[in-house]
C-alpha cells in the first residue's frame, strides 16, 4: 500500500504537469504528440513502475486510478454549465468558445493519460 501511495502521489504531480503543458501548447498541436509514450522518459518510467506494482496489488491500484480520474472529471463538470448561444458574434462569444475548447482539451488530456496508464497496468 505504501508503495502505491508513493507512486501515485508522484503520478498525480507529473500528470498535472503534463496537463498544464498541453494547455499551454498551441491549440493546433495534437494531444497525442504531447502525451504519447517516449515523449517524457520520467513519466514512462513511472507508468512502468506502476505496472510492476500492479502485479501484486491490482485492485488497490485500479481503485486509486479510478478515484483520480473521477476527481479530474468532477472538478470540470461543476464549473461547466450549458448556455444557449445566440446567433450574434461578439468578442465574448469568441472568448467563451476558446475557453470551452481549452476545457475540452484538458478533459481529453485527462482521458488520454488515464487510458495510457490503464493499458500499461492491465497488460
Amino acid at each position: 500500500e505504501y508503495v502505491i501511495k508513493s507512486l501515485f502521489a508522484e503520478f498525480a504531480v507529473q500528470a498535472e504537469k503534463k496537463i498544464e503543458v498541453v494547455m499551454a501548447e498551441p491549440l493546433e498541436k495534437p494531444l497525442s504528440r504531447s502525451l504519447q509514450r517516449g515523449e517524457d522518459l520520467q513519466f514512462d518510467q513511472l507508468i512502468s513502475s506502476m505496472s510492476s506494482v500492479a502485479e501484486h496489488c491490482l485492485p488497490s491500484l485500479l481503485r486509486t486510478l479510478f478515484d483520480w480520474y473521477r476527481r479530474q472529471n468532477g472538478t470540470e463538470d461543476e464549473s461547466y454549465e450549458y448556455r444557449p448561444r445566440s446567433s450574434t458574434k461578439s468578442k465574448g462569444d469568441e472568448q467563451q468558445r476558446e475557453r470551452d475548447y481549452l476545457l475540452e482539451r484538458r478533459d481529453l488530456a485527462v482521458d488520454f493519460i488515464f487510458c495510457l496508464v490503464l493499458v500499461e497496468v492491465l497488460k
